[in-house]
């Protein structure tokens, strides 16, 4: 039966800052998981003991120099905030239940090493410490089972290895190959397909791991599209891949149609089982191959161009993409170096050629911004006001994000110049900070509002 331990129960809104106070005090166990109770949050506390006294009223047997009360369930404060501790169920935290299942491995595998009599401490490093779980799936590192020795007690290995991580399948994922299309190299270990389902934001992802990777990173962008209002609209999305953008767009976003654009046709393959799963296979026209060939000219309303590290690839099939009347937002992603900059001080994008001469760079275009909660609104009409961006550190993290913006602007102006001889309008409505991937490289993606000039247009 699950044992009640020692939590500090305070209001929700005050959890936050209870929590580093215990911690600052050396007395939050982080190996259990906080729980909510009502509108009031559990903290848990380490095992400080417990003692009875004589009149059976239970008292905390606290550290020196550590403010707690020592009656349960009598109310006090730490630095403003007031609690009660108290005995509650708590389960282990998913850190902790890890490094659970890892020693659990190392047993097994150790007796099992040891029954066969081949058993040895250096065999300890290349248990793996780490995985990924797809569906009933496990996905082991590369780093793993490399001595030449657990392929004399396969599948016996496996077996134990399935079994501890309580899953039916595993395979090894090795480096990626040198391909266009960044085929994952994954070897399957015990099971006899590939094919997994992955549930993200309410649809299904389906896909063979030895064919197609999954970009789990991308999902802040992701619930990002989910929020936009497309309905009416036609999207363009260029490198669709199994769907990572094309789902949300139609599903959650509402969009009328989705030109999908993929040249890999093991991805192909994934997307239409992805529409068909998600019951929006009408709504979806899929093109095959390279999209600068294949992808349909003056129909969107909105183009994505999801290529990392740099979609600079698609940027005039973009541009032909939108409506030629009316124009249309294009949602541009990029890697982006923070710290490196070239002349005239604008950021570099790894990966990517030069945006064009010395000369190329002008002024910062006005930038405007809306918040995600607010991003439905970049589909209002011209007369909806647009306010200019406050450079805020929230907002902006590095003044590199703003100059690569402006510089994305203004080539993409130039670029619709040289296509039709006619100047657009370009305006940023908003720059998404995705992740970073490491010290100075973030993942960008910069809202344009692309338009004729009204004098212009025909």
């Amino acid at each position: 039966m699950e044992k009640k331990l020692l939590v500090a129960v305070c209001l929700a809104k005050d959890a936050q800052n209870l929590r580093e106070t215990l911690q600052s005090c050396g007395i939050y166990d982080s190996a259990r998981k906080a729980r909510r109770l009502d509108d009031k949050i559990a903290l848990p506390l380490t095992r400080l003991g417990c003692e009875t006294n004589e009149e059976g009223c239970t008292k905390i047997v606290k550290p020196p120099d550590i403010p707690l009360p020592i009656d349960l369930n009598t109310s006090c404060a730490l630095n403003g905030v007031l609690f009660t501790i108290q005995k509650s169920h708590t389960e282990p935290s998913p850190r902790t239940k890890s490094i659970s299942l890892q020693e659990d491995l190392f047993e097994k595998l150790k007796l099992l090493m040891e029954r066969k009599g081949v058993w040895s401490s250096s065999l300890l490093a290349s248990i793996p410490k780490h995985w990924e779980r797809h569906d009933d799936m496990v996905l082991l590192p590369s780093s793993c089972f490399t001595e030449p020795v657990w392929q004399t007690c396969v599948p016996e290995v496996w077996n134990v290895v399935a079994e501890t991580l309580r899953c039916r399948r595993l395979a090894k994922k090795n480096r990626i190959q040198k391909n266009d299309f960044r085929t994952p190299n994954v070897e399957l270990l015990k099971g006899e397909n590939g094919w997994v389902v992955h549930k993200d934001n309410g649809i299904k992802y389906t896909y063979d791991v030895r064919k197609c990777m999954f970009s789990a990173g991308n999902i802040s962008e992701k619930l990002r599209v989910a929020k936009f209002h497309c309905s009416g609209e036609t999207v363009v999305d260029l490198y669709a891949g199994i769907g990572y953008f094309t789902l949300p767009y139609l599903i959650h976003a509402n969009a009328k149609c989705v030109h999908a654009c993929e040249w890999n046709n093991e991805a192909v393959e994934a997307l239409r089982k992805n529409l068909v799963l998600n019951k929006v296979t009408d709504k979806c026209v899929i093109h095959i191959g390279d999209n600068r060939e294949v992808c349909p000219r003056g129909v969107a309303d909105r183009v994505n161009l999801g290529l990392l590290p740099s979609s600079e690839p698609g940027w005039k099939t973009a541009c032909l993409a939108l409506k030629r009347e009316t124009g249309g937002i294009l949602h541009v992603h990029a890697n982006v170096n923070s710290k490196q900059t070239s002349v005239n001080g604008s950021s570099v994008v790894p990966g990517q050629n030069d945006l064009g001469d010395d000369s190329f760079v002008t002024e910062p275009v006005e930038v405007f911004s809306h918040s995600i909660g607010d991003s439905r609104k970049e589909n209002g009409s011209d007369d909806t006001p647009n306010k200019p961006l406050l450079m805020t550190s929230r907002q902006f993290n590095h003044s590199t994000w703003y100059q690569w913006a402006s510089r994305v602007s203004e080539h993409f102006k130039d670029l619709f110049l040289k296509l039709y001889s006619e100047e657009w309008t370009i305006c940023v409505l908003h720059v998404e900070h995705v992740k970073s991937y490491a010290p100075y490289i973030d993942h960008l993606v910069v809202d344009l509002k692309c338009k004729p000039s009204p004098h212009q247009s025909t």
